[in-house]
């Protein structure tokens, strides 16, 4: 849990935040229409990059060699990616769509918690955790 914290905070806020400034750049709000181009890229090729950085890294810091790193890469790079098209891409309809570019990182936390408590209840499979996980998250 200490090195997937480190990889989050050290990587994925400065990351995500030069995303979402790339793809104002590339999508700029003008029209409706834009908004789902915007949650299609974020689905595929960011997601992509991210996961794969995020198991890359994550396998650096575990001390494993480059070929078990890109065995577990390839073995969870699909599940990964298309367990988060059942929340992000609603999700990212609002972030892309409604919040300022300066707070969407804000806004995407706040989903994330929610998330990591739904990851949580599936592996657990407690309602009663989900919801503590839910208090913890939102209380801290």
């Amino acid at each position: 849990m200490f090195r997937s914290g480190l990889v989050g905070f050290t990587l994925h806020g400065s990351l995500s935040n030069y995303c979402y400034q790339f793809c104002e750049a590339l999508f700029p709000f003008e029209d409706w229409w834009l908004v789902p181009a915007e949650v299609a890229f974020d689905q595929t090729v960011w997601a992509a990059v991210w996961n794969s950085i995020y198991f890359t890294v994550l396998g650096f810091l575990r001390l494993e060699s480059p070929a078990n790193i890109f065995s577990e890469l390839t073995a969870t790079f699909w599940p990964t990616l298309t367990a988060g098209w059942k929340l992000w891409p609603f999700a990212h309809l609002i972030t892309y769509g409604v919040i300022l570019v300066e707070q969407r990182f804000l806004w995407v936390d706040h989903v994330e918690l929610i998330w990591v408590a739904i990851l949580s209840r599936s592996s657990v499979g407690n309602f009663k955790f989900l919801l503590q996980s839910i208090c913890r998250c939102w209380l801290c």
